[in-house]
């Protein structure tokens, strides 16, 4: 292993090594703050890696430091959802927002989790709490998981509100329109549909979900042309989506 994080674990082991020689007067140890934040880091990494074991064994070396670090506590969460253990990621996530409120990210990720375990109260509560935070600098990135957690629970109304409020801070916030343009479509305004997908295609985004949905669109506004380029694009660039299979299966607009 060559990576940056083999070598942070080499710096660890040697620092750790040095701190129990007798022969030898000893470099100052590092404080036990810095030991945490190392093994958080080599425990991030490594779930980013998809070394899911690794991951959790760094964590566990930091939480046995300081079992209150609120970062800690964040990335074991999302490591207890990664292992399928969905119950186990609670106390997880709870103690990293208790330890340190101002902690976005785990608010964030704490409420998408809370909202697909079904207790969206208590969900829509951490995004308010993180909304709340004059230290929250991604406030476009709350409203939106916030109008996720909404439009699960069918909440259209308040949904759009917190995306208009996502789409006035980053008006090409390209996660935000096309949610914005999933909301219309399903309010069957289509023609607020088709605008919202032109700006999310504008914005450099695209993906074969948001050409499905392009198709439906001009189809129910009765474009033919359109609805037959999105389809043709669908089909040349994600040939093997769900969404391509789907249009095939439903009798979609030819190619030609």
């Amino acid at each position: 292993m060559r990576s940056g994080l083999r070598w942070l674990a080499v710096g660890l082991a040697l620092i750790l090594a040095a701190g129990c020689s007798t022969t030898k007067p000893s470099k100052p140890k590092w404080k036990p703050e810095e030991r945490v934040d190392v093994h958080v880091k080599l425990g991030w990494g490594y779930l980013q890696r998809g070394q899911l074991e690794i991951a959790r064994q760094e964590l566990e070396r930091a939480l046995e430091l300081d079992s209150d670090h609120s970062r800690a506590n964040h990335i074991m969460a999302i490591l207890q959802i990664r292992l399928n253990n969905n119950a186990g990621a609670d106390p997880y996530f709870a103690r990293a927002v208790r330890n340190d409120p101002e902690n976005i990210d785990a608010r964030n990720d704490y409420g998408v989790y809370l909202c697909d375990v079904s207790r969206r109260d208590q969900g829509m509560q951490q995004f308010e709490d993180a909304l709340a935070s004059p230290l929250n600098r991604r406030r476009e990135m709350t409203y939106l998981r916030a109008a996720t957690c909404l439009m699960a629970g069918t909440d259209w109304t308040l949904a759009e509100t917190y995306l208009r409020n996502a789409l006035n801070i980053q008006p090409r916030f390209a996660d935000a329109l096309y949610l914005m343009a999933q909301l219309k479509y399903r309010e069957q305004n289509y023609m607020s549909a088709r605008a919202h997908l032109q700006r999310y295609f504008d914005s450099g985004a695209l993906n074969s979900q948001s050409l499905f949905l392009a198709v439906q669109v001009e189809r129910n506004l009765g474009a033919r042309d359109l609805e037959s380029s999105y389809a043709k694009q669908l089909r040349l660039q994600y040939p093997k989506s769900q969404e391509a299979k789907e249009l095939d299966r439903a009798g979609g607009t030819t190619t030609q």
